[in-house]
């Protein structure tokens, strides 16, 4: 007689493989959910509110929000909120974390900025309930991502700037032109000797500076074309050297740094030039009495997107800097602090950068002078 046929015998083989299947499914899900987890590049954080709510520990963390925190895992197991982030407003994080409890939906639009002792970087965070009184945050890097919008915001702006400047220069330059013909004619009329040729020869002069005026705005907004070519930022600085140390003024001490054997770049050597010397006479303004000036080319030691190490120069003072709000709209056209400003020097320069695919960067503080730094693709 057959074992399994015995009425006492008798198994039931999908009662007792089915629980069975299902814990190997769950332990699969598991497994599964853990190695989404540990390599997800999104940091999360997973929070425990404590019993009497008067703060919260951290239970759980992934690989991703340890990088973005500057600490290990076995570091951060166990800590309090404002050992992970210690600048948050522990109150209205508490208060957030308690709202997501109760509504059980999830809060999109946090940001926190996270330094210690690295770089500075933004977190963009969302928050969800977790059961067991937990609070999950998932964290994401987001510092790249805002300075690129306001390098594209600025580019909006001055391409509009740009646009509305050089329209107006257009116009203007033809005023001009007639006013110079008028000029010229009347100096050649009057007899040598006539008192009245100066005059004639201020107007003249007057409408060349006009000129220059409107020439750069025209660069600004792109309507003059500018003649780019292979050129060597060390013989532009190089040939300029003496210019700039009359320009700095007697009173603050220049210093030239070149670096060896260092790689062209494509752009118009004019436009360089004016890079240089509207950076130079700025800082020479910020130092009435008197610092100290460095001049420094180099090769960028982090390739870029073209796998080729950028060409930098770097002017850097020891002046009287700028509060957050001016370094903000430096590069703004007609925007300037000086009493006899036209607000086109750095603006100049920014159009000039901009057009040889290079970026410039400005670090100021009030009292700690400015380091504007140049960065442009090296000539391959």
């Amino acid at each position: 007689m057959d074992p399994l046929k015995s009425p006492r015998l008798r198994v039931d083989l999908p009662f007792v493989l089915d629980p069975l299947l299902r814990m190997r499914r769950a332990e699969a899900d598991l497994r599964l959910h853990a190695d989404i987890f540990h390599h997800i590049q999104l940091g999360l954080v997973i929070w425990r509110l404590d019993d009497d709510e008067t703060g919260v520990r951290l239970v759980a963390a992934n690989p991703a929000a340890s990088r973005m925190v500057g600490k290990t895992l076995d570091e951060m197991i166990g800590l309090r909120l404002r050992d992970i982030f210690p600048t948050v407003d522990i109150p209205a994080a508490l208060a957030l974390m308690r709202s997501v409890l109760r509504s059980g939906e999830t809060r999109n639009d946090i940001e926190y900025q996270q330094d210690l002792g690295l770089p500075a970087r933004l977190l963009s965070m969302r928050m969800f309930a977790l059961p067991e009184r937990c609070v999950g945050v998932a964290m994401e890097d987001v510092t790249e991502r805002r300075a690129l919008e306001a390098r594209l915001r600025q580019t909006e702006k001055m391409d509009t700037v740009g646009r509305l400047a050089g329209g107006l220069a257009h116009d203007f330059n033809n005023v001009l032109t007639t006013i110079m013909a008028s000029a010229s004619v009347l100096d050649d009329t009057l007899a040598p000797g006539d008192p009245r040729r100066d005059a004639a020869r201020d107007v003249i002069d007057a409408a060349e500076r006009g000129a220059e005026m409107t020439r750069r705005l025209l660069m600004l907004s792109r309507r003059q074309t500018a003649e780019a070519r292979p050129v060597n930022l060390n013989a532009i600085v190089g040939g300029l050297r003496n210019l700039l140390r009359r320009l700095a003024g007697s009173s603050v001490e220049v210093e030239v740094r070149l670096a060896e054997a260092l790689p062209d770049v494509v752009a118009d050597p004019t436009e360089l030039e004016q890079v240089v010397l509207n950076l130079v006479v700025n800082a020479g303004q910020a130092m009435p009495a008197g610092g100290r000036l460095t001049i420094e080319t180099a090769r960028c030691r982090t390739p870029d997107v073209t796998g080729r190490a950028p060409v930098v120069l770097s002017v850097r003072d020891t002046g009287v800097g700028m509060d957050e709000s001016t370094r903000a709209k430096i590069f703004e056209p007609f925007f300037t602090t000086k009493a006899e400003g036209t607000g086109l020097g750095l603006a100049t320069v920014y159009g000039v950068v901009s057009r040889a695919g290079g970026e410039i960067e400005v670090e100021s503080a009030l009292g700690e002078g400015t380091s504007f730094v140049v960065r442009l693709p090296a000539h391959s």
